[in-house]
């Protein structure tokens, strides 16, 4: 089985047909512990099925049926940060500690970044071409992913940092003046992180 590596891409693929020769890009995404039970067991599936909240920027549209995938937060490729990002982000959302997966996808089901549109000019119609992957990539190093990638495709997962309770609780908690330390142990005691 031929695989690339997201930091390859650029320097190996020279259009998105070169790109299908492969079997499988590996990529990166950002995540909470608190989603990986359900991910390892059911994959990581598209906002249309999970209910998550998209980014919440006004200036920039996400599907709802793609996975949003970067370079290794690892690399000097991930300039942007936006994989660890993520994963902070929903750690904050929901709880848990941050969580980087990494995945191997089929490469024609990628698409460019939506966040394409806002920083490198990729109109709406192009954020539907597959002809504009590799801009993509080259401008930010993300790319979509269109339907959901099965648990098997989901090679590591590496767990970076502490554990929080969800925002709301930390919130409440806060309000209350509670004990930040304690809030977060009664959720480890409860195996809720």
């Amino acid at each position: 089985m031929s695989q690339i590596h997201a930091d390859q891409i650029l320097y190996e693929v020279d259009t998105f047909d070169d790109l299908l020769s492969y079997d499988s890009v590996i990529l990166y995404h950002g995540t909470s512990t608190y989603c990986l039970d359900d991910i390892l067991q059911d994959g990581l599936r598209p906002r249309s099925e999970t209910g998550t909240d998209p980014n919440g920027r006004e200036d920039i549209r996400n599907s709802d049926e793609r996975i949003y995938l970067g370079p290794d937060p690892e690399s000097t490729e991930d300039i942007y940060g936006q994989v660890m990002g993520a994963a902070g982000e929903k750690r904050k959302e929901v709880g848990g500690a941050p969580v980087i997966l990494e995945v191997a996808v089929d490469p024609p089901n990628l698409y460019p970044d939506d966040d394409m549109t806002a920083y490198a000019g990729i109109s709406e119609d192009q954020i539907n071409s597959q002809e504009f992957v590799l801009e993509s990539i080259e401008a930010s190093g993300y790319v979509s992913h269109e339907g959901t990638i099965a648990p098997e495709n989901i090679l590591t997962w590496d767990v970076k940092g502490p554990r929080y309770p969800p925002r709301e609780r930390a919130l409440e908690a806060a309000e209350n003046q509670e004990d930040p330390t304690a809030v977060a142990a009664e959720y480890i005691i409860n195996n809720e992180l």
